[in-house]
């Protein structure tokens, strides 16, 4: 296997917001995102292979556009996310898809701004709605109590989310 490890990331706090997804899955394998260790790991050749007494958990990926999406499962019905490494929050969640689930009766209102790597900066700061996802299931443990912003746009699993783990696709 040829792979290459980025670590450590000198002195800047390089985060992985924001990755360019078309040139990895062109070039790479695998790739893996430690976020508690600060590390990325590009595998150029092979597959991945979890380490023995590691605790781990499998969902399948499929690409979209040139972009990683899983399938989720809450209330009992799946839907489809995009793996957003450009996204800081938890969740995100289109109007259509928190209907489906019976949430959008149980969304709060928040003010405040949407910012991110292709979003609109029309309105700076607006009221945005929020519902609480009472679990996601399909990504590995069961994760209780979501927030998940609704938006307009495509459904999503972003950083915050992941963060707590070591993530490969």
């Amino acid at each position: 296997n040829r792979l290459l490890t980025a670590w450590p990331f000198g002195r800047t706090n390089l985060e992985f917001d924001v990755l360019g997804m078309s040139m990895i899955s062109s070039m790479c394998s695998y790739l893996t995102l430690d976020y508690v260790a600060g590390k990325a790991t590009f595998g150029f050749k092979g597959s991945y292979t979890a380490k023995a007494g590691n605790r781990s958990w499998h969902c399948p990926l499929s690409f979209t556009k040139r972009l990683p999406h899983v399938d989720v499962r809450s209330n009992g019905r799946d839907w489809h996310a995009l793996i957003d490494t450009g996204a800081t929050s938890v969740a995100e969640m289109n109007q259509g898809t928190a209907k489906g689930l019976g949430l959008l009766q149980s969304a709060r209102q928040i003010s405040g701004s949407r910012l991110g790597v292709g979003t609109s900066t029309a309105k700076p700061s607006t009221i945005h709605k929020v519902v609480t996802i009472p679990a996601i299931e399909k990504l590995g443990p069961k994760i209780l109590n979501v927030p998940a912003l609704v938006v307009g746009d495509f459904n999503k699993i972003g950083t915050g989310m992941l963060r707590p783990f070591r993530v490969t696709l």
